[in-house]
Order: C-alpha cells, then sequence, then structure tokens
C-alpha cells in the first residue's frame, strides 16, 4: 500500500493514462485476447468513429475503479446480456480475465 503522503504527489489523470496504456499493452500482447477488440470510449464528446460505433453496437462495457498510484486496481464489466463479472489486478491480470470471459472460455452468464 502507498503512502497517502506519497499518492498525493502522483498526477493522477497522468497516472490512470499510464495504466490505462499498460492495459491496451497487454491486450495486445496477451494470445487470450487474440479475437478481442480493445477500444477506449473517452465521452460523448470525444471525436472517435471506431469507439463510437461500438458504442452502439453490443458489446463488453469495462470500467476500473481507479485508486491512483495502487499497481492493482478493481474492475467490472457488463456483458451484452447485463451479466456483470468484476475482479481486481495489475493490467496483465485484468487483460487474461477479460479476454477469457469475453471469448465465452468460462462458464456462460445470464442475469
Amino acid at each position: 500500500m502507498m503512502v497517502i503522503v506519497e499518492a498525493c504527489v502522483l498526477d493522477p489523470v497522468q497516472d490512470v493514462r499510464r495504466f490505462e496504456n499498460d492495459l491496451a499493452t497487454e491486450f495486445a500482447a496477451s494470445a487470450e485476447c487474440d479475437a478481442v477488440k480493445f477500444i477506449r470510449y473517452e465521452g460523448p464528446h470525444a471525436s472517435g468513429k471506431t469507439a463510437d460505433d461500438a458504442v452502439s453496437q453490443k458489446n463488453y462495457s469495462l470500467s476500473l475503479d481507479y485508486v491512483p498510484g495502487s499497481p492493482s486496481q478493481q474492475w467490472k464489466m457488463l456483458s451484452p446480456n447485463t451479466a456483470l463479472t468484476q475482479g481486481e489486478g495489475n493490467p496483465e491480470q485484468i487483460a487474461k480475465k477479460v479476454c477469457i470471459i469475453a471469448k465465452g472460455q468460462g462458464a456462460a452468464l445470464s442475469n
């Protein structure tokens, strides 16, 4: 756990971008993610046809409950059928679990 004083020294915006970049790198490098697209959605006012197209289709939605400075982050993912999965991990662990779930290689979930 990081001391609070040290955590305050971090630029939280740069820190979350670094974590997102590390996560994107793990998606790109992982064999488990070979058929998965990793698309960053930066909100409705950001330009990006790929992200806009993805939002309009059935897809998985991954979000992080980001804590600046922590190497391990909590995540939640909503599936197209509204099943919620969640966990905690570093970028490598998150990418692996998310891709296994998105590719349907684990149990079938439904709500």
